[in-house]
């Protein structure tokens, strides 16, 4: 399971919407976060490597 800022992320999540489980960040936001760090926001989180 991933983390971030101390809060753990669902692996089994699309990536805009695994964020939104970190609090004050919203859809808009966490496409936003996703478009920054070159990250298809479909992808599940499990999907994702560190690097």
């Amino acid at each position: 399971m991933a983390r971030i800022a101390g809060i753990n992320i669902p692996n089994h999540q699309h990536a805009e919407i695994a964020l939104t489980a970190i609090f004050g960040i919203g859809r808009a936001r966490a496409q936003a976060i996703c478009v920054a760090a070159g990250v298809q926001g479909t992808r599940k989180i499990k999907d994702l490597t560190d690097g």
